[in-house]
């Protein structure tokens, strides 16, 4: 699997040699931007079978002409970067500011890039759960520092996003929310740390999420609707509405719960300050 890894990264870069040959398609993607396909040769551009051309020396083994001229061998190469890695790491360990650095390098690349692989330097893998399920849509990209995502030189892009300075913040957290998978406090599965940090942003889900006919009591039986409506309305409130058809009854509700200073007639004082207050299971701990 590690063979196949750095086969798959050293064919991430071409030589000089192989950009001479080979070209790429620029198309339309379902989503309607552009895609390029980089990395394509036509037929009657690849080497003759039997020439051992630089370009195909390099597809082969892109890391021959290196050992060749510091005179190692593979497995000795590989057991170098390894002691390298060793003593960089025991250095990396105790280095907040370049270890933050080289995670919110990869993470924002990953997260808030289009359409483009990139090399990793670290061994972390993240994916941008809001790109399927408009998890992201209430993150203001645009206002985030990535500019310098557009540099095609690593290195410049590198030093671009160090200058941030307390931007680094702002973009760290975001990549973070963007890649929040996301649950709810009945959850069989729920990450108690979640819950620690959401208890920590004090958020007023009452504020930020009101029930309606299409997104809540719609999808509700009548039943529940009737035990919600007399738990926080009132039993009074809950008979007369009994024999309201299921679509009617979720209008009313819809009504009720909504935000705004006006009541309808038919809902106490009392009754709207609940509903108000109200959220659904599993957006709060009980």
């Amino acid at each position: 699997m590690e063979e196949l890894r750095k086969l798959k990264v050293s064919r991430d870069a071409y030589s000089e040699d192989q950009l001479e040959i080979a070209g790429c398609v620029v198309t339309i993607d379902y989503a309607g931007k552009a895609k390029v396909i980089e990395g394509l040769v036509r037929p009657g551009d690849m080497p003759k079978a039997g020439a051992e051309s630089s370009v195909d020396m390099t597809f082969r083994d892109p890391e021959k002409a290196v050992r060749e001229k510091v005179g190692y061998s593979k497995k000795l190469m590989d057991e170098m970067r390894i002691e390298r890695t060793k003593i960089v790491r025991s250095h990396l360990s105790g280095a907040f500011a370049g270890a933050f650095d080289l995670l919110l390098f990869q993470m924002a690349r990953d997260v808030f890039s289009v359409e483009r692989y990139f090399t990793h330097s670290l061994d972390v893998e993240l994916f941008r759960f809001g790109s399927s399920n408009g998890a992201t849509a209430t993150i203001d990209v645009d206002k985030l520092p990535l500019d310098w995502t557009n540099e095609t030189d690593d290195g410049a892009a590198f030093e671009k996003m160090r200058k941030l300075s307390k931007k680094k913040e702002a973009l760290f957290a975001a990549c973070v929310a963007a890649t929040y998978k996301g649950q709810l406090t009945i959850d069989t599965g729920l990450s108690p740390e979640v819950e620690a940090v959401v208890d920590d942003l004090s958020i007023d889900f009452t504020k930020d999420f009101r029930p309606t006919v299409e997104n809540f009591w719609g999808r509700l039986t009548k039943g529940r609707m009737l035990e919600i409506a007399e738990e926080t309305l009132g039993v009074e409130w809950a008979d007369a509405h009994s024999d309201n058809k299921k679509a009617a009854l979720a209008a009313a509700m819809e009504r009720a719960f909504a935000a705004g200073d006006e009541a309808p007639e038919d809902v106490t004082p009392e009754g709207r300050a609940a509903a108000l207050a109200w959220t659904p299971e599993g957006f709060v701990a009980e």
